[in-house]
């Protein structure tokens, strides 16, 4: 009887368990300002914000180059960890690896995704970086190179941190794909953002961990347990005949 308990039991923290995981979207989608110039080699990023939680499997951001006709850039992304909320400590252990894309060259705005994911620690502060790798130019344009630029907002629309002043965006586009995460979103997350927070299959009934109040998320993990609890109780019962 007591084997049959634990078994029971494990069971139904399975079907918590899974019914509590989602992928979810943590998004800034407004891409109606094109930067200045992302002269130099240096990063230059957008603030996340701390208490991110689960496991990023891919995120978007947008590029062109500036102006048509000359050589074009190689820029690159990165998601970006550090241990203070100054982001003045920069810490590798934590961090994703770099992407760098091939040559771009093309002043058409054009959405670049990375796969190079990363593990939030919710104590750590995080940033989407992005950067010219090589054949980088100021503008106005020096040479045969293109200026690389990027694009975002003109006002504060995601209230975890801004992109790097003087570049003419306040925050940059950025599309995060998580999975595993415990969410809705945490204080990272502006209250309009995480309304817009997906649940895999963008449907309501995949929104429900996201735009649900507090309680009902925790009323469907109960109804799992006892459907996990059911389903093994029916088969231990079939077992005994």
């Amino acid at each position: 009887m007591k084997k049959t308990f634990f078994t029971i039991l494990f069971v139904s923290a399975t079907f918590l368990i899974t019914c509590k995981a989602q992928a979810v979207v943590i998004q800034q989608t407004d891409s109606s300002v094109m930067s200045g110039p992302i002269s130099g080699t240096s990063v230059k990023i957008q603030k996340l914000g701390s208490g991110l939680t689960g496991t990023l499997t891919s995120y978007s951001v947008y590029f062109a180059t500036s102006p048509t006709g000359l050589g074009g850039t190689r820029p690159a992304m990165q998601i970006r960890c550090y241990d203070d909320a100054a982001y003045a400590v920069y810490n590798s252990s934590c961090s994703g690896t770099e992407t760098q894309f091939g040559l771009v060259n093309s002043n058409v705005k054009t959405l670049y995704t990375s796969a190079n994911g990363v593990t939030f620690n919710p104590t750590k502060y995080y940033a989407v970086s992005v950067r010219c790798y090589t054949n980088c130019a100021s503008e106005p344009p020096v040479g045969s190179n293109a200026v690389l630029k990027t694009y975002g907002s003109s006002s504060d629309t995601y209230s975890g941190g801004n992109f790097s002043s003087g570049y003419g965006i306040t925050d940059l586009y950025f599309v995060l794909n998580i999975t595993g995460g415990n969410y809705p979103v945490p204080h990272a997350a502006d209250p309009a953002i995480a309304s817009t927070t997906q649940a895999a299959g963008q449907s309501a009934k995949d929104n429900l961990f996201s735009v649900m109040g507090n309680g009902l998320p925790y009323i469907i993990l109960i109804l799992c347990a006892f459907v996990g609890y059911g389903f093994v109780l029916k088969k231990v019962r079939g077992q005994g005949r």
